[in-house]
């Protein structure tokens, strides 16, 4: 993630870091859950296409 947005590894855990602090966000597992449920990400779009 840290090498396609061209920031640093430390960058990337910050952040995930902070997003699991807001309200409804338990794991790493429920972020990807509710990007999907908000159309953030949709299914079948590859992440490593450029």
């Amino acid at each position: 993630m840290a090498q396609r947005l061209h920031i640093g590894a430390a960058t990337v855990k910050t952040h995930i870091s902070r997003l699991l602090t807001k309200p409804d966000a338990e794991t790493r597992v429920h972020l990807v859950i509710q990007a999907y449920e908000s159309g953030l990400i949709m299914p079948g779009r590859s992440s490593s296409a450029s």
